[in-house]
């Protein structure tokens, strides 16, 4: 649980992103920046990853989850 530094927590795994290429869920509603930010990263990392955004809330825009997968999982 990183609440709020999902980006930073992302940052400190760009090496094993890469290497690895792993599905990844992760918060983009902590803060309006990482709705853009965290799928652009991922993308930047490994250009096979197919983005999705996923909503849970039921009144506000809390619960978004980003899922990147790999083409070929």
């Amino acid at each position: 649980e990183i609440d709020g530094s999902e980006y930073e927590g992302l940052l400190g795994a760009v090496n094993t992103i890469i290497r690895n290429k792993p599905v990844v869920a992760i918060s983009v509603y902590h803060s309006i920046e990482d709705i853009i930010r965290i799928p652009f990263l991922l993308k930047g990392l490994n250009s096979d990853y197919e983005l999705y955004l996923r909503f849970y809330g039921y009144s506000t825009l809390t619960d978004i989850i980003c899922y990147a997968v790999p083409k070929e999982v």
